[in-house]
């Protein structure tokens, strides 16, 4: 898991615009002793003011649990 602002704060997510790529790199480690296998990689953007996952209104990926939809999975052989 990784949390933090959106590109470190610079773009909020109340000034995106329809259409519009917005990327952003994150890091994730995975332990060491990770048993094999494949492991859905889930997204969800969060109000920085409330800690509240916005509400996903994604309607062709995934949603895995509340304001997350799963973008792509891992997979560790």
């Amino acid at each position: 898991q990784d949390d933090h602002l959106f590109q470190y704060g610079r773009i909020a997510p109340g000034t995106w615009q329809v259409g519009t790529i917005y990327r952003d790199v994150y890091t994730l480690h995975l332990p060491a002793d990770l048993p094999p296998g494949e492991y859905a990689l889930c997204v969800g953007i969060y109000d920085p003011g409330t800690g509240i996952r916005l509400t996903s209104i994604a309607t062709d990926l995934p949603i895995p649990f509340e304001g997350a939809v799963q973008v792509t999975s891992i997979a560790n052989h």
